[in-house]
């Protein structure tokens, strides 16, 4: 892995919410905030909040377990990285992958027909999206997580096009992807890069008193950026591309 530049949070938190916008719970006011997600203006203050809010409504746990020391960089990627690169095994990708969670031994257990049959319903969307890219010239973002540069990484947010790219050609996934990448010493704790029994268990119990005391995703773009700050502050994030195209399935 190689450090192209530092990231702001507010560049990371504009990317990946254009992967998340496509979803049904941004569909009430889609086109309230439609422009801000689709063409983001990382200099204005309020939009920078409004859009980590509104990350917030998909993927809250995802980023408030991220540990608060947090740095994000932009990286190239390098084919030896690849077998250390995990998917991140949340819900159907745990049990399309097992108990081996590395990137190339599942695209390989997918080439030779080595994957359950309870996995074939989204291993159908993996191959569609393989179909979609290939005709594709877009550059999308992958998000990584990791201990440091020289240490294996997770993939956050990605898992589906990157191995739809890795099925079809392996020459091709440098120039189809950027890779933002969070790094923190800190990261071994994080249940969404590690997940164990020691991570996972405490994990559950934030999760659910973020659940019983959250708050409504609902927003007024009459908001300013400091009552979207201060609305979210016991929720504050330590811490996706130009058109809807970018909410393809991970």
């Amino acid at each position: 892995m190689r450090i192209l530049r530092d990231v702001s949070e507010a560049e990371v938190v504009a990317q990946f919410l254009r992967y998340e916008f496509y979803h049904e719970e941004f569909h009430r006011d889609r086109e309230q905030f439609e422009a801000m997600v689709l063409n983001p203006d990382l200099n204005n203050a309020e939009e920078i909040a409004m859009r980590r809010t509104l990350l917030l409504r998909r993927r809250r746990n995802v980023w408030l377990e991220l540990p608060a020391d947090t740095q994000w960089i932009e990286a190239q990627i390098e084919p030896e990285d690849l077998p250390r690169m995990r998917v991140f095994t949340r819900g159907h990708f745990a049990r399309m992958t097992g108990n081996n969670h590395h990137l190339l031994d599942f695209v390989e257990r997918v080439r030779t027909h080595e994957i359950s049959p309870f996995a074939y319903q989204h291993l159908a969307k993996v191959q569609s999206l393989r179909y979609r890219l290939r005709d594709s010239s877009e550059v999308s973002t992958v998000f990584l997580v990791g201990l440091d540069e020289h240490s294996p990484t997770t993939i956050l947010e990605g898992n589906n096009r990157l191995m739809a790219v890795l099925l079809d050609s392996f020459e091709l996934w440098q120039s189809r992807f950027r890779f933002f990448v969070g790094l923190s010493p800190r990261m071994g704790g994080y249940v969404f890069y590690e997940c164990n029994r020691a991570n996972l268990v405490p994990y559950a119990f934030r999760a659910l008193k973020r659940k019983i005391l959250g708050t409504s995703g609902s927003l007024s773009f009459r908001q300013t950026g400091q009552d979207v700050f201060l609305q979210n502050r016991a929720h504050t994030v330590p811490n996706g591309d130009n058109t809807y195209q970018a909410g393809l399935p991970k």
